[in-house]
């Protein structure tokens, strides 16, 4: 919510410089997004935990941000959901079926690249401003946000998904998997 041009208010202005926000949209939401990713699927070990935590936090967006604004967004949730969901399985088959290291890259390379449309409809109106396009309400900007989502997804790719592999990486660091030995005596 921080990179949000909506918080110019009475009492508080959080709104960054434009620029800025892109900027700390690009880094911070694929890192924190791929960090949480891989301590849900570290911290239970099995796979599709990940995508299970995942597929609730899109179920909480379809039905926060959707929903009520099915009328401008309602054509956009099958190719939200075909564009992040393969992702979202792909990273955590990579994480359980592939080598640790080469696991944790990929998932966090897939997680980090679909930034732009796990946080969709509210991350376009970080872009809007610096690409001179109108900013008042969601149903304003979703003409140009068609029109310029491949521009923005390919500026915003390699960053993310760097962004997304350190956030997969510290993840790892952070969270192991319990070992738990039970002896059992008779």
């Amino acid at each position: 919510m921080f990179v949000l041009p909506l918080s110019n208010g009475e009492n508080f202005r959080f709104n960054p410089d434009p620029a800025a926000a892109v900027v700390i949209a690009t880094t911070a939401l694929p890192f924190m997004s791929a960090l949480i990713f891989l301590v849900s699927a570290r911290a239970v070990g099995k796979q599709g935990a990940a995508s299970t935590a995942a597929g609730v936090v899109i179920g909480m967006n379809v039905l926060a941000n959707i929903v009520p604004a099915y009328q401008f967004l309602g054509a956009l949730l099958p190719w939200q959901l075909l564009a992040v969901i393969p992702a979202i399985v792909g990273a955590d088959i990579a994480i359980h079926r592939t080598g640790p290291r080469a696991g944790m890259i990929v998932a966090g390379a897939l997680i980090g690249v679909t930034f732009h449309i796990f946080n969709f409809p509210m991350l376009p109106m970080a872009f809007a401003e610096l690409l001179g396009q109108p900013n008042e309400t969601i149903g304003d900007i979703l003409p140009s946000i068609y029109a310029t989502l491949s521009q923005v997804t390919a500026v915003t790719a390699a960053p993310s998904v760097l962004a997304g592999i350190v956030g997969a990486i510290m993840g790892s660091k952070k969270i192991e998997v319990p070992q738990v030995n039970v002896a059992i005596s008779r």
